[in-house]
């Protein structure tokens, strides 16, 4: 049934924080939880904390600490997951750059654009209301992810005066707000300025869903044991350094090169076994990728990656060629054979991931599509008259 009672349930909380450099969020956010926390840190912040706190961070496939906003979005389905429960507590530092990076991606996209097609290039000299509405609806939709976590989420962002305009001219009001997309205040249950007076740490209320606090109110020494005894104070609530890299991600695409045409798993492991087998070094793969996609390894899609993969068996002996992703009459042929056997898709795939290591089915390679397809071979077939009832 589509309508639940309302119940007292442990909330995970979502907390805003901004100050300036070196009033103490990152501390603040990295000593919330006793719990295990996983840092998304996108200008190193947490490097002074390394060894002396335990806490874990995210880094791309090299080991980095990254900007990337595919990255960001990896790193919310992680933590999405059953499997990695054990995380109570995820930190974004800054979440400004978020904003900032998409406004900068876009403005990279259309200068490559007047490059590509020969646009206009008045097109480059100011955001268009189409820029900015999908740059907002890209923000809008991993902030909505973040805010949607079951785990706690601490989002530390820089602060910046509040100007308005008078007589065509910027004046400052005096007041202080947190630097970002304004509307990102609204995905969170606390905000709050952290600020330093007499060597004394305050945090001024901007926002308190519970209603609890006042805009406004200033608190003295401020913890997250503060926040959180507010919203489950309840004793039977249930639980519902490699540096930074940066870089273009090419993140507005034209529909042919969308985000869901990337690289496969499957692809890229085919990739790395064919330029292994003829001596090529990943920093080898990654410059013929800039050089002829215009795009790092990491960020090719997958129409260049089959491209690349031809190229490359091109140049591999015929008993060393490796094997291919898995071919559609092969997914086909294991379909009809779990049918016969009384296995739906979701099983199969379950079998799949289990035995290959593999998210879906897509990822697995031919040899891999074949062996499946033989194990179930094995099983016998479901009886008539549960097939007939089924």
């Amino acid at each position: 049934m589509p309508v639940k009672k309302a119940s007292k349930r442990k909330k995970p909380l979502k907390i805003l924080i901004y100050g300036s450099s070196g009033v103490g969020k990152t501390h603040f956010a990295l000593h919330a939880t006793p719990g295990k926390t996983l840092v998304f840190d996108m200008e190193g912040g947490t490097d002074l904390f390394e060894g002396r706190v335990d806490f874990d961070y995210w880094t791309d496939d090299q080991g980095f600490k990254t900007q990337s906003y595919r990255e960001l979005r990896k790193c919310i389905d992680f933590l999405s997951s059953d499997k990695t429960r054990e995380y109570e507590t995820f930190i974004i530092d800054p979440v400004t750059l978020i904003w900032t990076m998409l406004q900068q991606e876009r403005q990279d996209y259309k200068e490559d654009r007047v490059k590509r097609v020969k646009a206009n290039e008045t097109d480059l000299e100011t955001f268009t209301t189409r820029d900015w509405n999908i740059v907002k609806k890209m923000h809008k939709g991993v902030i909505d992810e973040i805010s949607s976590l079951p785990q706690n989420v601490i989002l530390i962002a820089r602060e910046k005066p509040v100007v308005i305009m008078k007589n065509g001219e910027p004046v400052a009001t005096g007041e202080i707000t947190y630097e970002g997309e304004k509307n990102t205040i609204y995905a969170v249950d606390f905000a709050f300025r952290l600020y330093i007076e007499k060597k004394k740490r305050f945090a001024q209320i901007a926002k308190d869903r519970s209603g609890h606090y006042e805009t406004g109110d200033i608190l003295n020494d401020p913890t997250f044991a503060l926040f959180n005894g507010i919203v489950n104070d309840m004793a039977d609530a249930k639980e519902s350094n490699k540096g930074i890299k940066t870089g273009d991600e090419h993140l507005f695409e034209e529909a042919g090169e969308s985000e869901q045409a990337r690289m496969t798993t499957g692809e890229k492991a085919s990739i790395e076994k064919l330029s292994s087998s003829i001596g090529l070094t990943p920093e080898q793969i990654n410059n013929t990728c800039k050089k002829n996609f215009n795009r790092p390894f990491s960020q090719i899609t997958s129409q260049q990656a089959k491209a690349l993969i031809s190229t490359l068996e091109r140049k591999v002996p015929e008993q060393k060629q490796v094997d291919k992703p898995i071919a559609e009459n092969t997914t086909k042929a294991i379909h009809a054979s779990g049918k016969k056997k009384g296995m739906d898709h979701d099983t199969i795939s379950q079998w799949a991931q289990q035995d290959y290591h593999v998210e879906s089915m897509k990822e697995l390679t031919d040899i891999q599509g074949k062996e499946l397809l033989e194990k179930m071979k094995a099983l016998p077939d479901m009886p008539e008259d549960i097939g007939r009832a089924v």
